[in-house]
């Protein structure tokens, strides 16, 4: 499944804020990369990459 990135760090900022939570957009684009390393690491995902 393709997500756009900052189509997604848009969509949990916002709804942080509607629930009362300030958090810098860059701190959770870094959670959500460290999420897919452990994904990874664990097995959960696996790294596809594109045709150049």
């Amino acid at each position: 499944m393709e997500v756009n990135e900052q189509e997604l760090v848009e969509f949990i900022f916002d709804r942080l804020v509607e629930k009362g939570i300030i958090v810098n957009r860059d701190d959770i684009l870094t959670i959500l990369d460290l999420e897919m390393e452990y994904m990874v690491k664990e097995g959960f995902a696996v790294v596809v990459k594109e045709d150049e």
